[in-house]
């Protein structure tokens, strides 16, 4: 009876795995979300009732050593630990270095706000769980990560993802990032941007295409989970995954 603790739980691709994972009675699924209330009415709606709910913010240590702490008590031993929960800025989202020269505060601000959550909130994610991965029997974690975040970027989660990688490998703890591609969220509607941010994710698009041929436009949440998904439970020790980030196909693009 496999156990999986997600982050980010309440929506989009978290929401995405938790409905997926819970699908199959045999498995054990914890969500860590913001706001217990509503992901819970959420499970309601959709027909969920094996799903346990714990709150956490990824920035808030000691939260999440609570709710730890609760799991390893009720659930026991982590076998996969899925740190999916993300900041993706409203505010330099399609933007420009240069388009905050005149704004740097806020610029500022965001590039902070990013950082504790997608980076130090990882690293607290894994410091949290870790004994609980420690006393499971499969001993994955899996950082969800994004195009962005490829090593060729430096980006610090993928830095932590090696690190932590190296520091837990010899226990046989598999450390590994996926980025799961273009999903089809909200954030990513159009109707949702303006003239400018249009033309400007449009030209994202563009440069996509140019770099991979292949892509076809944003998948679905539910889609992106059964790929994410299945390169976790493929992936061994020995497969080259561990300590480093793959795309959605399982290889490094």
């Amino acid at each position: 009876m496999p156990s999986y603790v997600v982050t980010g739980a309440s929506k989009g691709l978290g929401f995405a795995f938790i409905k997926q994972l819970a699908s199959d009675p045999a498995n054990t699924v914890v969500g860590i979300v913001r706001d217990m209330v509503a992901t819970e009415e959420k499970l309601k709606k959709h027909g969920i009732h094996n799903v346990k709910i714990y709150a956490a913010d990824i920035t808030d240590l000691p939260a999440l050593e609570a709710a730890a702490t609760e799991i390893q008590r009720t659930v026991g031993g982590i076998d996969y630990l899925i740190a999916n929960a993300a900041f993706v800025s409203g505010v330099t989202s399609l933007r420009n270095l240069s388009d905050f020269a005149g704004r740097p505060e806020v610029l500022r601000k965001d590039m902070i706000d990013s950082f504790s959550t997608n980076v130090v909130g990882f690293i607290n994610t894994v410091n949290a769980f870790i004994a609980g991965v420690r006393t499971g029997q499969v001993k994955k974690v899996i950082a969800i990560t994004s195009g962005m975040g490829e090593i060729g970027f430096k980006a610090g989660v993928n830095m932590a993802i090696a690190k932590y990688s190296a520091i837990y490998r010899q226990e046989g703890i598999l450390v590994f990032g996926i980025c799961p591609g273009s999903i089809d969220t909200d954030a990513q509607n159009a109707s949702n941007l303006n003239e400018e941010d249009l033309k400007r994710l449009q030209a994202v698009g563009a440069k996509t295409i140019a770099y991979a041929p292949h892509f076809k436009g944003p998948v679905s949440a539910e889609e992106a989970a059964k790929r994410v998904l299945a390169i976790v439970e493929m992936a061994r020790f020995g497969d080259g995954k561990a300590g480093t980030t793959i795309s959605q196909t399982g290889t490094d693009r």
